[in-house]
Protein backbone atom coordinates (compact mmCIF):
# COMPACT_ATOMS: atom_id res chain seq x y z
CA UNK A 1 0.00 0.00 0.00
CA UNK A 2 1.21 3.80 -0.80
CA UNK A 3 2.91 5.35 1.52
CA UNK A 4 2.59 8.66 0.62
CA UNK A 5 -0.77 8.78 0.87
CA UNK A 6 -2.06 9.83 -2.67
CA UNK A 7 -2.82 6.31 -3.60
CA UNK A 8 -6.64 5.17 -3.12
CA UNK A 9 -6.55 1.36 -3.43
CA UNK A 10 -9.72 -0.44 -3.96
CA UNK A 11 -9.69 -3.45 -1.91
CA UNK A 12 -13.13 -5.26 -2.19
CA UNK A 13 -16.53 -4.95 -4.33
CA UNK A 14 -19.86 -4.90 -2.14
CA UNK A 15 -23.62 -6.47 -3.03
CA UNK A 16 -24.82 -2.61 -1.92
CA UNK A 17 -24.44 0.96 -0.82
CA UNK A 18 -21.96 0.91 2.41
CA UNK A 19 -23.70 2.56 5.20
CA UNK A 20 -21.33 2.53 7.37
CA UNK A 21 -17.42 1.46 8.69
CA UNK A 22 -14.89 0.44 11.33
CA UNK A 23 -11.62 -0.75 12.35
CA UNK A 24 -10.71 -3.50 15.03
CA UNK A 25 -8.59 -2.26 17.58
CA UNK A 26 -5.53 -3.72 16.18
CA UNK A 27 -6.42 -2.23 12.86
CA UNK A 28 -6.17 -5.85 11.28
CA UNK A 29 -9.73 -6.24 10.77
CA UNK A 30 -11.83 -4.13 8.67
CA UNK A 31 -16.23 -3.99 8.95
CA UNK A 32 -18.40 -2.80 6.68
CA UNK A 33 -22.08 -2.71 7.27
CA UNK A 34 -24.54 -2.27 4.05
CA UNK A 35 -28.35 -1.08 2.82
CA UNK A 36 -29.00 -5.02 1.92
CA UNK A 37 -28.38 -5.97 5.69
CA UNK A 38 -25.16 -7.65 5.01
CA UNK A 39 -22.17 -6.85 7.14
CA UNK A 40 -18.82 -8.01 5.58
CA UNK A 41 -15.59 -8.96 7.66
CA UNK A 42 -12.25 -8.27 6.02
CA UNK A 43 -8.41 -8.86 7.07
CA UNK A 44 -6.44 -6.14 6.15
CA UNK A 45 -3.08 -6.32 4.78
CA UNK A 46 -1.37 -2.88 4.67
CA UNK A 47 1.27 -4.09 3.07
CA UNK A 48 0.14 -5.46 0.33
CA UNK A 49 -2.79 -3.95 0.13
CA UNK A 50 -5.46 -5.87 -0.12
CA UNK A 51 -7.71 -6.99 1.90
CA UNK A 52 -9.60 -10.63 2.31
CA UNK A 53 -12.97 -11.04 3.35
CA UNK A 54 -13.31 -13.02 6.64
CA UNK A 55 -16.70 -13.29 7.25
CA UNK A 56 -20.19 -12.06 6.25
CA UNK A 57 -23.43 -11.70 8.63
CA UNK A 58 -27.01 -11.54 7.27
CA UNK A 59 -29.49 -9.21 9.22
CA UNK A 60 -33.35 -8.65 8.63
CA UNK A 61 -32.94 -4.97 7.65
CA UNK A 62 -30.12 -2.17 6.90
CA UNK A 63 -27.26 -1.98 9.21
CA UNK A 64 -27.33 1.42 10.09
CA UNK A 65 -23.97 1.16 12.41
CA UNK A 66 -21.16 -0.39 13.09
CA UNK A 67 -18.51 -0.52 16.51
CA UNK A 68 -15.73 -2.73 17.53
CA UNK A 69 -15.58 -4.53 20.56
CA UNK A 70 -13.32 -6.76 22.13
CA UNK A 71 -15.43 -10.08 21.20
CA UNK A 72 -15.41 -8.20 17.58
CA UNK A 73 -18.01 -5.94 16.06
CA UNK A 74 -21.63 -4.51 17.06
CA UNK A 75 -24.31 -2.85 14.61
CA UNK A 76 -27.08 -1.18 14.99
CA UNK A 77 -30.32 -2.67 12.80
CA UNK A 78 -33.13 -1.10 11.30
CA UNK A 79 -35.16 -4.19 13.14
CA UNK A 80 -34.75 -2.18 16.46
CA UNK A 81 -32.00 -4.60 17.71
CA UNK A 82 -27.78 -4.23 18.15
CA UNK A 83 -26.12 -7.38 16.90
CA UNK A 84 -22.84 -8.91 18.06
CA UNK A 85 -21.12 -10.31 15.06
CA UNK A 86 -18.01 -12.68 15.89
CA UNK A 87 -15.68 -14.53 13.56
CA UNK A 88 -16.53 -18.24 13.68
CA UNK A 89 -20.01 -17.56 15.03
CA UNK A 90 -22.81 -19.19 12.61
CA UNK A 91 -25.27 -15.33 12.54
CA UNK A 92 -25.16 -12.92 14.62
CA UNK A 93 -26.51 -12.82 18.39
CA UNK A 94 -29.24 -9.95 19.86
CA UNK A 95 -26.89 -7.44 22.41
CA UNK A 96 -29.45 -4.74 22.65
CA UNK A 97 -33.25 -3.63 21.71
CA UNK A 98 -34.94 -0.65 21.37
CA UNK A 99 -38.30 0.04 20.11
CA UNK A 100 -37.02 2.05 16.90
CA UNK A 101 -34.35 1.26 14.54
CA UNK A 102 -30.97 1.60 16.29
CA UNK A 103 -28.87 3.82 14.37
CA UNK A 104 -26.09 4.46 15.84
CA UNK A 105 -23.67 2.31 18.46
CA UNK A 106 -20.45 3.06 20.03
CA UNK A 107 -18.35 1.36 21.98
CA UNK A 108 -17.19 2.61 25.59
CA UNK A 109 -13.17 1.05 26.31
CA UNK A 110 -13.87 3.64 30.27
CA UNK A 111 -16.62 1.32 30.81
CA UNK A 112 -16.47 -1.63 28.52
CA UNK A 113 -20.33 -0.83 27.84
CA UNK A 114 -21.68 -0.52 24.43
CA UNK A 115 -23.72 2.67 23.86
CA UNK A 116 -26.65 2.56 21.36
CA UNK A 117 -28.85 5.44 19.89
CA UNK A 118 -32.09 4.47 18.40
CA UNK A 119 -35.48 6.25 16.67
CA UNK A 120 -37.12 5.58 20.26
CA UNK A 121 -35.56 8.66 21.34
CA UNK A 122 -33.72 7.01 23.67
CA UNK A 123 -29.84 6.32 24.08
CA UNK A 124 -28.65 2.83 26.38
CA UNK A 125 -25.89 1.84 28.00
CA UNK A 126 -25.31 -2.08 27.64
CA UNK A 127 -22.85 -4.72 29.32
CA UNK A 128 -24.07 -7.23 26.73
CA UNK A 129 -23.55 -9.64 29.34
CA UNK A 130 -27.83 -9.49 30.29
CA UNK A 131 -30.88 -8.05 28.36
CA UNK A 132 -31.30 -5.23 30.25
CA UNK A 133 -29.25 -2.15 29.77
CA UNK A 134 -27.50 -0.67 32.39
CA UNK A 135 -29.03 2.79 31.79
CA UNK A 136 -31.48 4.32 30.00
CA UNK A 137 -32.01 7.98 28.94
CA UNK A 138 -34.92 9.71 26.86
CA UNK A 139 -33.52 12.33 24.91
CA UNK A 140 -35.98 15.00 22.88
CA UNK A 141 -36.19 13.29 19.09
CA UNK A 142 -34.57 10.62 16.87
CA UNK A 143 -30.97 9.50 16.88
CA UNK A 144 -29.00 10.01 13.51
CA UNK A 145 -25.88 9.92 14.43
CA UNK A 146 -23.76 9.05 17.31
CA UNK A 147 -19.88 9.33 18.25
CA UNK A 148 -18.07 8.82 21.68
CA UNK A 149 -14.46 9.27 23.36
CA UNK A 150 -13.33 8.37 26.60
CA UNK A 151 -16.22 9.64 28.92
CA UNK A 152 -18.04 11.70 26.40
CA UNK A 153 -20.51 11.23 23.67
CA UNK A 154 -22.22 13.18 21.48
CA UNK A 155 -25.53 12.72 19.91
CA UNK A 156 -27.21 14.27 16.72
CA UNK A 157 -31.06 13.87 16.70
CA UNK A 158 -32.67 14.68 13.41
CA UNK A 159 -34.49 17.97 14.86
CA UNK A 160 -31.03 19.71 14.82
CA UNK A 161 -30.25 19.24 18.33
CA UNK A 162 -26.77 18.17 19.73
CA UNK A 163 -26.83 16.24 23.08
CA UNK A 164 -23.47 15.88 25.12
CA UNK A 165 -23.19 12.89 27.57
CA UNK A 166 -21.03 12.11 30.34
CA UNK A 167 -21.18 8.84 32.25
CA UNK A 168 -21.00 8.22 36.06
CA UNK A 169 -21.50 5.53 35.22
CA UNK A 170 -24.53 5.67 33.96
CA UNK A 171 -25.52 8.05 31.09
CA UNK A 172 -26.26 11.49 32.21
CA UNK A 173 -27.32 14.27 30.13
CA UNK A 174 -25.18 17.42 30.53
CA UNK A 175 -26.35 19.56 28.01
CA UNK A 176 -28.53 20.27 24.80
CA UNK A 177 -27.88 22.97 22.27
CA UNK A 178 -29.31 23.47 18.87
CA UNK A 179 -26.85 22.65 15.72
CA UNK A 180 -25.87 25.87 14.27
CA UNK A 181 -26.43 27.29 10.61
CA UNK A 182 -26.83 30.71 9.12
CA UNK A 183 -30.04 32.75 9.55
CA UNK A 184 -32.30 31.36 6.57
CA UNK A 185 -30.82 28.37 6.15
CA UNK A 186 -32.58 25.00 6.64
CA UNK A 187 -29.97 21.80 6.62
CA UNK A 188 -30.43 18.33 7.18
CA UNK A 189 -27.99 16.78 9.45
CA UNK A 190 -26.29 13.88 8.63
CA UNK A 191 -23.45 13.09 10.74
CA UNK A 192 -21.33 13.66 13.73
CA UNK A 193 -17.87 13.09 14.76
CA UNK A 194 -15.91 14.35 18.45
CA UNK A 195 -12.57 15.17 18.57
CA UNK A 196 -9.80 12.78 19.62
CA UNK A 197 -9.52 15.15 23.04
CA UNK A 198 -13.60 15.39 23.36
CA UNK A 199 -12.98 18.93 23.42
CA UNK A 200 -14.60 19.66 19.97
CA UNK A 201 -17.92 18.23 17.99
CA UNK A 202 -18.14 18.64 14.04
CA UNK A 203 -21.72 18.17 12.27
CA UNK A 204 -21.68 17.04 8.88
CA UNK A 205 -25.43 18.34 6.93
CA UNK A 206 -27.03 17.39 3.57
CA UNK A 207 -26.45 20.82 2.41
CA UNK A 208 -22.55 20.75 1.70
CA UNK A 209 -21.81 22.79 5.05
CA UNK A 210 -20.37 21.64 8.09
CA UNK A 211 -20.81 22.80 11.92
CA UNK A 212 -17.90 23.30 14.76
CA UNK A 213 -19.52 23.24 18.30
CA UNK A 214 -17.07 23.58 21.11
CA UNK A 215 -17.29 21.70 24.18
CA UNK A 216 -14.56 22.56 26.10
CA UNK A 217 -11.83 24.24 23.63
CA UNK A 218 -11.51 27.94 23.46
CA UNK A 219 -12.69 28.08 19.65
CA UNK A 220 -16.15 29.85 18.92
CA UNK A 221 -18.64 28.35 17.34
CA UNK A 222 -19.37 28.57 13.64
CA UNK A 223 -20.20 27.10 9.96
CA UNK A 224 -18.41 26.53 6.72
CA UNK A 225 -18.94 25.75 3.26
CA UNK A 226 -17.41 22.32 1.58
CA UNK A 227 -18.09 20.39 -1.13
CA UNK A 228 -19.62 22.71 -3.12
CA UNK A 229 -17.34 23.18 -6.22
CA UNK A 230 -15.76 26.20 -7.50
CA UNK A 231 -16.65 25.83 -10.85
CA UNK A 232 -19.85 25.41 -10.62
CA UNK A 233 -23.04 26.21 -8.55
CA UNK A 234 -23.44 22.56 -7.79
CA UNK A 235 -23.92 21.68 -3.57
CA UNK A 236 -23.05 18.13 -2.56
CA UNK A 237 -24.63 16.48 0.73
CA UNK A 238 -21.37 16.07 3.20
CA UNK A 239 -22.28 12.30 3.95
CA UNK A 240 -19.87 11.69 6.51
CA UNK A 241 -16.62 13.16 8.87
CA UNK A 242 -14.34 11.35 11.32
CA UNK A 243 -11.97 13.13 13.38
CA UNK A 244 -8.05 11.76 13.39
CA UNK A 245 -8.10 9.06 16.40
CA UNK A 246 -4.52 10.81 17.86
CA UNK A 247 -4.29 14.35 16.32
CA UNK A 248 -6.40 16.49 18.32
CA UNK A 249 -7.39 19.37 15.34
CA UNK A 250 -7.71 17.18 12.47
CA UNK A 251 -11.21 15.97 11.38
CA UNK A 252 -12.31 14.86 7.74
CA UNK A 253 -15.47 15.24 5.24
CA UNK A 254 -16.27 12.68 2.71
CA UNK A 255 -19.11 13.64 -0.06
CA UNK A 256 -21.64 13.02 -2.92
CA UNK A 257 -19.31 14.57 -4.96
CA UNK A 258 -16.49 11.93 -4.45
CA UNK A 259 -14.24 14.47 -2.51
CA UNK A 260 -11.97 13.70 0.42
CA UNK A 261 -10.98 16.95 2.34
CA UNK A 262 -9.09 17.27 6.23
CA UNK A 263 -9.78 20.03 8.07
CA UNK A 264 -8.35 21.87 10.98
CA UNK A 265 -11.63 23.26 12.91
CA UNK A 266 -8.90 25.18 15.47
CA UNK A 267 -7.12 26.95 12.82
CA UNK A 268 -10.10 27.29 10.77
CA UNK A 269 -8.16 25.98 7.39
CA UNK A 270 -8.41 23.15 5.13
CA UNK A 271 -5.18 21.26 5.27
CA UNK A 272 -5.51 18.75 2.09
CA UNK A 273 -7.80 18.26 -0.81
CA UNK A 274 -8.71 15.24 -3.29
CA UNK A 275 -11.48 16.23 -5.25
CA UNK A 276 -11.93 13.01 -6.66
CA UNK A 277 -9.70 10.52 -4.59
CA UNK A 278 -11.49 7.20 -5.85
CA UNK A 279 -10.52 8.44 -9.73
CA UNK A 280 -14.32 7.96 -10.38
CA UNK A 281 -17.47 10.07 -9.66
CA UNK A 282 -18.76 7.45 -7.36
CA UNK A 283 -20.75 9.05 -4.35
CA UNK A 284 -18.19 8.53 -0.75
CA UNK A 285 -20.62 7.41 1.66
CA UNK A 286 -18.85 6.64 4.72
CA UNK A 287 -15.48 7.05 6.22
CA UNK A 288 -13.08 5.36 9.04
CA UNK A 289 -9.41 6.07 10.60
CA UNK A 290 -7.77 3.00 11.86
CA UNK A 291 -6.60 3.25 15.04
CA UNK A 292 -2.96 4.49 14.58
CA UNK A 293 -4.62 7.46 12.37
CA UNK A 294 -2.12 6.04 9.25
CA UNK A 295 -5.41 4.78 7.29
CA UNK A 296 -8.52 5.95 6.07
CA UNK A 297 -11.17 3.41 5.11
CA UNK A 298 -13.44 5.01 2.34
CA UNK A 299 -16.80 3.32 1.27
CA UNK A 300 -18.76 4.27 -2.14
CA UNK A 301 -21.66 3.77 -3.91
CA UNK A 302 -25.14 5.35 -4.71
CA UNK A 303 -25.77 7.19 -2.19
CA UNK A 304 -29.50 8.05 -3.49
CA UNK A 305 -28.77 11.83 -3.44
CA UNK A 306 -29.83 12.50 -7.19
CA UNK A 307 -33.25 10.24 -6.60
CA UNK A 308 -34.52 7.26 -8.17
CA UNK A 309 -34.18 8.73 -11.45
CA UNK A 310 -30.12 8.52 -11.48
CA UNK A 311 -29.41 5.31 -9.93
CA UNK A 312 -28.69 2.42 -12.11
CA UNK A 313 -27.40 -1.26 -11.18
CA UNK A 314 -25.07 -0.77 -12.68
CA UNK A 315 -23.37 1.57 -10.32
CA UNK A 316 -20.46 -0.25 -8.44
CA UNK A 317 -20.22 -0.41 -4.37
CA UNK A 318 -16.72 -0.29 -3.02
CA UNK A 319 -14.50 0.01 -0.33
CA UNK A 320 -11.16 1.77 -0.83
CA UNK A 321 -8.11 2.50 1.72
CA UNK A 322 -5.92 5.36 1.50
CA UNK A 323 -2.40 5.98 3.39
CA UNK A 324 -2.38 8.45 5.50
CA UNK A 325 0.40 11.29 4.54
CA UNK A 326 2.04 14.03 7.04
CA UNK A 327 1.37 16.37 4.78
CA UNK A 328 -2.71 15.55 4.86
CA UNK A 329 -2.99 16.68 8.51
CA UNK A 330 0.40 19.23 9.03
CA UNK A 331 -1.56 22.87 10.03
CA UNK A 332 -0.37 25.24 7.97
CA UNK A 333 0.94 28.78 8.81
CA UNK A 334 -1.84 30.60 6.59
CA UNK A 335 -4.97 29.56 6.03
CA UNK A 336 -5.64 28.58 2.78
CA UNK A 337 -9.08 29.80 1.46
CA UNK A 338 -12.09 27.27 1.46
Amino acid sequence: MAKDGFAAVRVATLTDTPQCLTWSNDSSVLAVGCWDGMLYVYQVDETAGIAKKAAKFKHPKVVLDVTAVKDGFVTGCADGNAYLCTVGSPKPSVVAKHDGPVSSVAYMPSSGCLLTGSWDETVALWDMRGPDPVGRLQINGRVQAMDAKGTTAVVLLTNRQLCVLAFDPEPRLVDTTAVAMPSGESAVVRDITLTCNEKIAIVATMEGRCAVHPLSERVKEYTFKCHRPTKTKDIYPVNAVACHPTIPNVFVTVGSDSALFYWDPVGRQRLQRYESVLGSPLPITCCGFNPSGSLLALGAGYDWAKGYESYSAAISNEIYIKAVADTDVTSREKAQKR
